[in-house]
């Protein structure tokens, strides 16, 4: 597998793993020992296999992420890729900051984190739409020359952020 493929796949174990941490914490599953046994008797699989998915070493299937997210009382899409149809409640936000699970974030990361759980669902996707939007311009302006256009682009990106923003707080 290449480099940046597999660095990337250790990513999204590592991002599953921290949700599933914060998921069973707020369960009120065992801290440490044990966790693996309880969290692999509550969807019937090896506490060895429970083990890799809280370690950040795979992910599970279809059907067992379903009945993680049933089980631990989480959203599936959540659970799986860190969004969700739905707001997650605050408690997971405490409860991840109470465990550590932010502990290699910015504390401005958090706060923007708990700032975003509050937004509505709509303002939540647009906010959502638009740093896809200027990921993608950051991209192209760092592998083309085409820097006045992307600038442009970039400037306008920032006008509409500042309009939503104000939007927001009325």
């Amino acid at each position: 597998m290449e480099p940046m493929v597999t660095k990337i796949k250790s990513r999204i174990y590592q991002d599953f793993a921290a949700r599933l941490h914060v998921a069973c914490d707020n369960a009120g599953l065992p801290k440490e020992r044990g966790r693996p046994t309880e969290l692999g008797r509550m969807i019937k699989v090896t506490y060895k296999g429970a083990g890799k998915w809280l370690e950040g070493e795979g992910m599970p299937d279809m059907g067992h992420a379903t009945m993680l997210a049933i089980k631990l009382n989480v959203p599936f899409e959540w659970l799986m890729t860190g969004r969700s149809p739905s707001k997650i409640p605050e408690t997971y936000l405490q409860v991840a900051e109470e465990h550590g699970h932010y502990s290699n974030l910015k504390p401005e990361t958090v706060e923007f984190a708990k700032q975003f759980q509050r937004l509505s669902e709509k303002t939540q996707e647009q906010v959502r739409q638009f740093m896809m939007v200027q990921s993608v311009l950051n991209d192209l302006q760092h592998k083309t020359g085409a820097h006045e256009i992307l600038a442009r682009l970039n400037r306008q990106m920032q006008d509409m952020a500042a309009s939503m923003k104000s939007k927001n707080k009325t």
